[in-house]
């Protein structure tokens, strides 16, 4: 046999054998070939794609956007996120630890939230898909009740750190940048026997409304965003609890206890008008009412159905229609839509 002979037989030989090899389904096959040729340099590697934040759905008209809520639905009260109108329910949180006060950034992306992950109740900063939970403020005092500013930049809250609960605003890039040394205001300046709770902005971000104990009864004030000019809006008998502004700024919704139980009422900016929209004192509770983002609706948490669940009514509340099933409670809806900014708002 001639050398040529054996030279041939020897390479297509190592050729099927290097086919043998494993190679993967989708490369493309080499024709095996006397001549050698040059192996091709490989191209760099492809950059891992960054993941993005998905922004909510925009509004159709009545109501549209995201709903976040509180669930105990895997045992303990985490951070939940679905479409507004019920659907693609997902968990965004996944500590055994109590979290909850969801509130959302103005554009949709992010959601500040209370959390005890930490030992004690602070605030944190999750991506609306769940992802890069961030600590906002490192404080020995509980912090919680967060309310986000309708231009981003602001967070109010409610803390004990100085010995009651009080109302605070936090400065959301210095926190993001250094938890430890986030700029931090108080707004309120009660007795220590008094609390004030439950934040909630004007859609211009001019002003704050919230829950006081002062005076001896539980009731909602409104004051100017740096604290200035608190005033009360309710007097009448039974506690208030949860106000939340309107779309256009001209009303405020709120829950009152009468009978023993919650119902979600509204009224105008100076606190006249004021109107029940769902019933109290008949063995339920509606409670925890937030706007839809065009103002023709309003979500709550109630128990007309045995445990708390999300519901949705028209704005007068009417034809109420639940959102979330099963036996877990659902609780504190958060409601935003794409642009719910106060630069959206006429």
């Amino acid at each position: 046999m001639s050398i040529r002979v054996i030279f041939v037989t020897a390479l297509v030989a190592l050729t099927l054998i290097s086919g043998c090899g494993g190679a993967s389904p989708t490369s493309p096959s080499v024709a095996p070939s006397a001549t050698l040729v040059p192996t091709a340099t490989p191209a760099p590697p492809t950059a891992t794609p960054v993941p993005t934040v998905p922004s909510p759905p925009t509004l159709s008209g009545s109501g549209g956007g995201w709903i976040a809520f509180v669930s105990t639905r895997d045992g303990n009260r985490e951070i939940y996120a679905m479409n507004a109108d019920g659907s693609d329910q997902r968990r965004l949180t996944n500590k055994s630890v109590w979290e909850g006060s969801p509130t959302w950034s103005p554009d949709g992306k992010q959601i500040a939230f209370m959390s005890q992950r930490d030992g004690n109740e602070e605030l944190y900063v999750i991506n609306s898909d769940g992802t890069d939970v961030r600590r906002l403020m490192r404080h020995r005092a509980a912090d919680y009740m967060p309310a986000w500013s309708p231009d981003g930049k602001q967070i109010a809250f409610v803390s004990v750190r100085d010995g009651n609960e009080e109302i605070y605003v936090l400065d959301v890039q210095s926190a993001l940048q250094d938890a430890e040394g986030a700029s931090v205001r108080r707004l309120t300046q009660t007795s220590r026997d008094a609390s004030d709770l439950r934040p909630a902005w004007s859609p211009d971000g001019k002003q704050i409304a919230f829950v006081s104990t002062r005076g001896n009864a539980r009731e909602i004030y409104v004051m100017n965003s740096d604290g200035t000019d608190a005033r009360r809006l309710t007097d009448s008998g039974g506690d208030k609890d949860t106000p939340a502004w309107s779309p256009d700024g001209k009303q405020i919704a709120f829950c009152v206890m009468r009978e023993g139980h919650w119902g979600i009422s509204v009224m105008n900016l100076d606190g006249t008008g004021q109107q029940q929209l769902t019933p109290s004192g008949s063995n339920t509770d509606d409670y925890a009412p937030v706007w839809s983002p065009d103002g023709v609706q309003l979500a709550l948490q109630s128990n007309r159905d045995g445990h708390w669940a999300i519901y949705v009514t028209n704005s007068d509340g009417a034809d109420p229609r639940r959102l979330t099933t099963g036996d877990a409670d659902d609780l504190e809806p958060a409601w935003v839509s794409v642009g719910a900014s106060a630069a959206a708002v006429p």
